[in-house]
């Protein structure tokens, strides 16, 4: 996930919005299961059914979060017609470019996968790749060894950015931040700091009441309906 989706580049020291919180909850929804279909290349063809099933919302839905997405420069859609005669949309999306550090950070895939993201409400959604932006990577959790190796695997990074800020960057209100929160906890993507207990760690760390663990891969795995 590029990190100039959620802040503009050249207001970035002065306001919390980016592109992130003027899309709709129906593109939010959307981007991150096209996104879990690119591999390689930065093209892939998911069908409106499957999006729908992977995204937790309707085939009506995805037809509007894919045309509201076409409001970002990165994303693109082209419709071709197959061997079937049937026409398909190949969705493309230019990645940030990794070598360039602290631009992006991942989004695995089997939060999608998994049927976790599917389970979260329009406005959790949103809030999970907000915080995820918001979040990092705190010494004290100690997830990596001395020579900083395992970063990759880390299980969570600490968001402690203030509930205003989260709301304006998701594009949600104040008073549903509450509700995405406990949504979050729900389907194992956050916890509170105070909860964690490795090796001591909350007892080193005295957090505000607004710090949290966002998981990088949920905590716990829900399983996709047939």
């Amino acid at each position: 996930m590029p990190r100039t989706l959620f802040q503009y580049e050249e207001l970035k020291d002065i306001s919390p919005i980016g592109p992130w919180a003027e899309l709709s909850l129906a593109a939010k929804s959307v981007l991150p299961v096209i996104l879990a279909h690119m591999f390689i290349n930065e093209s892939c063809c998911p069908g409106i059914r499957r999006i729908s099933a992977f995204a937790g919302i309707s085939k009506n839905t995805v037809t509007r979060g894919v045309a509201d997405l076409k409001a970002l420069p990165e994303f693109t859609v082209r419709k071709i017609l197959t061997r079937q005669g049937k026409y398909k949309n190949i969705y493309s999306f230019k990645k940030p470019v990794v070598s360039i550090r602290g631009s992006w950070f991942p989004f695995h895939r089997c939060i999608v996968q998994s049927g976790n993201w599917a389970a979260l409400t329009p406005a959790g959604k949103a809030l999970y790749c907000t915080m995820r932006h918001w979040a990092r990577y705190d010494m004290l959790s100690e997830q990596t060894t001395k020579d900083g190796s395992g970063f990759a695997e880390r299980q969570f990074d600490t968001c402690n950015a203030q509930r205003n800020i989260l709301a304006e960057c998701a594009g949600i209100t104040t008073r549903s931040v509450r509700n995405a929160l406990k949504d979050l906890e729900n389907c194992g993507l956050i916890q509170r700091v105070q909860e964690i207990d490795d090796d001591g760690y909350a007892k080193l760390f005295e957090p505000d009441e607004d710090a949290w663990c966002v998981f990088l891969r949920p905590a716990h795995l829900r399983k996709m309906s047939q």
